[in-house]
């Protein structure tokens, strides 16, 4: 059976379209900031998994978040607390795991 340099070249011509299609469908490629982000997002996030019920277990304190420092330039871990008596000075730490501790006092929460 002899083949035709015609139908080799259409097959390879259908070969490298099935590839492109491929290469367009897949997942996209965050870029090296978002990347970075990324990594830094889940950093802080185990930070405040580590820390929440030592944070929780302080008599005045009704939740831990993440969020953005007073000055929108950093994340940091922030506490929620119900008044500013509560909880007594030293109790939150200043930093944890490297992250700046913001405490905002909220009240009590309520269910809507």
């Amino acid at each position: 059976m002899q083949v035709s340099r015609f139908s080799i070249r259409v097959l390879l011509l259908l070969m490298g379209l099935g590839s492109a299609q491929w290469q367009c469908r897949s997942e996209p490629q965050p870029s090296q900031e978002e990347g970075t982000e990324m990594r830094e997002r889940m950093i802080i996030e185990e930070a405040k998994k580590k820390w929440e019920a030592k944070l929780m277990a302080i008599e005045g304190v009704n939740g831990v978040g993440i969020g953005l420092t007073k000055d929108k330039k950093d994340k940091c871990i922030k506490v929620y607390v119900q008044s500013k008596t509560s909880p007594a000075p030293g109790k939150i730490p200043d930093r944890i795991e490297g992250y700046a501790v913001e405490v905002e006092v909220r009240g009590t929460f309520r269910a809507r």
